[in-house]
């Protein structure tokens, strides 16, 4: 039995650490810190996975006294567990954004935050599922299950509440309160939609045997969608916050603080590469981290330039901005030294 239990968390954890892989090379000019990514990821493996176990139950009580038993798995699954599971998910993405606000810089810190919180919920629910596919239909129903969640469906959950990431990363730069407020419940409604979509297909495969293929069919195309939007907007993301930080950076390029070259690696991912190794073949390890460093408070800087002069409601302090330049300075003679670590 045990054996058995290890072969169903390999099957829910190995996709899914290969999914966030993906996702947090992805997040390419400022990395967020792994210890964040990693507290949002358990929050959404265990308290949010938990938390929505618990409530679907409670509020599935009612919902069987009131809706008939031929009608009750699409019900729960398009009416109670969406809007439910994305509340829950979405706690530790805001918990981030409230309290370690500093770390969305950017559109694609939403994204990541929201994912990785996806990531957690969706590796706890998939062993439950197969866990329960093992005890009802073998290994062979777990298979089958793997396929359709990890690997067919594999990136819904982060699909869903990384839109109330994004939305909560678009508010940093509005300009009223309400503008904050309307864009993230604009994001967890999206989130919420989407899911309901996926879930009333799913759950129309599972009771209508003679079209389900082509329910199951349709889920795809919606989760194809779905996963091309998401790298689509981070891509978006992307390219946009390298116009950001080439353009804020551009006052530090004119004081001398950072060099051209240096000011367009802090945007430019290939170059940055390359003259990091270049620099590790050249100079040794000490100089490879340090310039990495650099190009990460660069990019840092200039999203964190960007963001002052755009919000006028959650503004970074003056001081933030004046600590980023006092480290790269402190780099460049580093730098210019070559001195150890």
């Amino acid at each position: 039995m045990m054996f058995s239990l290890f072969i169903l968390f390999l099957a829910a954890a190995l996709p899914v650490a290969l999914y966030v892989c993906v996702a947090w090379w992805l997040d390419r000019h400022e990395r967020e810190p792994l210890w964040l990514l990693a507290l949002t990821f358990t929050w959404g493996a265990i308290p949010a996975a938990v938390q929505s176990l618990v409530a679907e139950l409670i509020f599935g009580i009612p919902v069987k006294n009131l809706v008939a038993e031929a009608n009750l798995m699409m019900v729960e699954a398009t009416l109670l567990a969406p809007p439910i599971e994305e509340i829950f998910k979405a706690v530790p993405v805001l918990i981030v954004y409230l309290c370690w606000r500093h770390e969305f810089d950017g559109l694609m810190d939403g994204l990541l935050y929201g994912a990785m919180a996806g990531f957690g919920f969706a590796m706890t629910e998939n062993f439950l599922y197969y866990l329960s596919a093992l005890n009802s239909g073998g290994m062979e129903a777990v298979g089958v299950l793997f396929f359709l969640r990890s690997v067919a469906f594999g990136f819904n959950h982060a699909l869903y509440t990384s839109m109330f990431g994004l939305s909560l990363a678009v508010s940093r730069f509005s300009r009223t309160r309400y503008q904050e407020i309307g864009a993230a419940c604009l994001g967890l409604l999206a989130g919420m939609t989407l899911h309901t979509i996926h879930n009333y297909l799913a759950a129309s495969a599972g009771s209508h045997e003679e079209t389900a293929l082509l329910y199951l069919f349709l889920a795809f195309v919606v989760y194809l969608g779905g996963c091309l939007l998401w790298f689509v907007v981070a891509c978006i993301a992307l390219m946009k916050e390298s116009v950001w930080i080439r353009e804020e950076l551009a006052e530090e390029v004119t004081s001398g603080l950072l060099t051209p070259t240096q000011a367009a690696h802090a945007w430019q991912y290939l170059p940055r590469i390359h003259a990091r190794w270049r620099a590790l073949w050249e100079h040794g390890f000490g100089h490879f981290h340090r310039l990495g460093r650099l190009y990460a408070l660069a990019a840092e800087l200039g999203l964190k330039k960007h963001q002052a002069r755009l919000s006028t409601t959650d503004a970074p302090p003056p001081q933030q901005v004046a600590k980023l330049r006092t480290e790269l300075q402190n780099l460049q003679r580093s730098l210019a030294s070559n001195s150890p670590l």
